[in-house]
């Protein structure tokens, strides 16, 4: 069965649907920052839900869990929003008033134009862009920023093409926040295992002290329990997350190219999905300039993720590892 392609309108809220027969199989809010807002694979007979988005679109707007946003010109949080670059000294708004930082920085809610859609046999292909001009004094560099969403059966890749379209120096950081689920199962269910990591040490507002510290409890598959996160971790060795539920045979990988350097990890409060987020760099990044890039005028910055299907077999051979 061939896939399709739309753009549509529900409750003032513009979506692309990537529907095989009946079924979105993906949605991107375009003008909501580009959030995947849903993902199904299908897996035998059923859909497998990978993505926690938002039950309603009148959620949409106000999203305070930044559900697969993309976090950028810097990721995670930022010290009073406040940093020095090139001899000066610019200020962000600051969001979380109780711990006094900036977070995320500002692309999960701008709007993204849409410029091109394509559907065949296989899945499609969703281009969207940000371009932005430089107008806040608080970020005073112009960027462009193009997503490209391609689905195909078992995997989602996203490809992130950041470009410095200002007259000078740029500083940027990069993350993406999905939420994966697996069909919602409660994450006292599932299992996790992670690359091999250190811990980022931090203090009471949330931010690095510079120091890490091993971290071994997710190198092989494990429980997650009741354990709660809001973590950053430090690659030590590229390698995918994986989500694994054991009562479905069935999980979820998510991969990210050699520039993510960094990964959050964070569980909601209703603990049926799981934030895995890989980041270029540190939180608080654009002070501490750990994993942050200086982009020269004209230039490119990539970054690619993906997000993919986890069967019984690969889950048993990393059991055996």
């Amino acid at each position: 069965m061939a896939y399709t392609i739309e753009e549509t309108e529900i409750d003032n809220i513009k979506a692309i649907h990537l529907k095989k027969g009946d079924t979105i199989v993906m949605e991107v809010l375009p003008e909501n920052g580009a959030m995947l807002n849903k993902l199904l694979f299908q897996v035998g007979d059923s859909w497998l839900e990978t993505i926690d988005g938002h039950e309603t679109y009148d959620q949409v707007e106000s999203d305070p869990a930044f559900k697969s946003a993309v976090l950028f010109p810097y990721p995670n949080r930022l010290e009073n929003g406040t940093y020095r670059y090139e001899g000066r000294e610019y200020t962000f708004p600051v969001e979380e008033k109780f711990q006094g930082n900036s977070i995320h920085g500002f692309v999960g809610k701008e709007a993204f134009k849409v410029l091109e859609m394509e559907a065949n046999d296989d899945g499609g292909t969703a281009k969207v862009a940000y371009y932005y001009s430089g107008d806040r004094n608080y970020y005073p560099f112009a960027f462009g920023l193009v997503i490209t969403y391609t689905y195909a059966e078992d995997r989602l890749d996203v490809k992130f093409d950041m470009e410095n379209r200002g007259n000078g120096h740029m500083p940027i950081g990069f993350g993406w926040h999905p939420y994966l689920t697996i069909n919602q199962k409660p994450l006292s269910s599932l299992k996790m295992k992670l690359p091999f990591v250190s811990q980022v040490v931090l203090n009471g507002e949330n931010l690095p002290t510079g120091e890490v510290k091993d971290f071994m409890d997710y190198e092989e598959p494990n429980d997650i329990g009741d354990v709660e996160f809001d973590d950053c971790f430090k690659l030590i060795m590229q390698d995918n997350s994986i989500l694994y539920c054991p009562e479905e045979k069935v999980g979820v990988a998510m991969e990210a190219s050699k520039e993510c350097l960094f990964l959050q990890v964070f569980t909601p409060s209703e603990r049926k999905s799981i934030a895995i987020e890989p980041m270029n760099c540190n939180i608080n990044a654009l002070n501490n300039q750990e994993g942050l890039m200086d982009l020269e005028r004209g230039s490119f910055y990539h970054v690619n993720c993906a997000i993919r299907v986890v069967d019984q077999e690969e889950f048993e051979e990393l059991l055996e590892e």
